[in-house]
């Protein structure tokens, strides 16, 4: 369960680093796992391909009984971010206890916010064809793919999985959840509400796009 206040389009102009689609050799600092593909700054960036970085937040761990309660994304193009979206999900039901532990989202918050039918259309047009990158992708989109076929839509695109990602890029960290990656890699986590969809939406960019930049000058040094 992962999870922002009212819904809303916001563009960003942050710049962050680019990727390429590559696996990593083995080095004293990065592993590989088996199956993992890497999308790196390289070929599929220079030609501008279009991602996204999408969390979600929910009122529990099954599609087929629980709900999504907040959505947060963030695009870009090559090492530029260019727009968000950030919305909360009125799920018309409570929200279970253990849930608002994680994320810290109350009925209070999504009372009068948009329902799912209402949301999910605008969030798939904004998502287009992007390769989506996701920090355990088999739990965002499996909702998400399960969300939007309620509302007869579907979501085929190719994804990158940043946890399959940091467990092949960086095996000696204890656990690769998030927060103990992106304390890894950028540090300062001050001003980041964690568990929250926008805000680990942005993070996990961050987290997958310094990746990019370590293994692209690898790369270069090893030419």
């Amino acid at each position: 369960m992962r999870s922002r206040r009212r819904g809303h389009d916001e563009t960003s102009r942050a710049q962050i680093a680019p990727r390429s689609d590559h696996k990593p050799r083995r080095t004293p600092a990065t592993g590989t796992v088996p199956g993992v593909r890497l999308f790196f700054a390289g070929d599929e960036m220079s030609r501008g391909e279009r991602w996204v970085v999408i969390d979600v937040e929910t009122t529990g761990f099954s599609p087929g009984r629980d709900r999504i309660i907040e959505i947060g994304a963030v695009a870009g193009v090559g090492g530029a971010v260019t727009g968000e979206f950030h919305t909360l999900i009125d799920p018309q039901r409570p929200i279970p206890y253990g849930a608002r532990r994680v994320h810290g989202i109350s009925d209070a918050m999504v009372r009068g916010q948009p329902v799912a039918e209402a949301v999910l259309p605008r969030f798939h047009a904004f998502v287009g064809s992007a390769v989506l990158v996701c920090h355990n992708a088999d739990f965002d989109l499996r909702f998400l793919r399960h969300e939007l076929g309620r509302c007869g839509l579907d979501l085929p695109n190719s994804h990158q999985c940043t946890l399959r990602l940091c467990r092949a890029c960086l095996p000696h960290l204890p656990n690769h959840r998030l927060e103990t990656v992106a304390r890894h890699l950028l540090a300062d986590l001050s001003e980041v509400r964690l568990h929250r969809a926008l805000d680990d939406a942005r993070l996990t960019a961050k987290v997958w796009l310094a990746i990019a930049r370590s293994e692209q000058s690898r790369k270069g040094t090893n030419r």
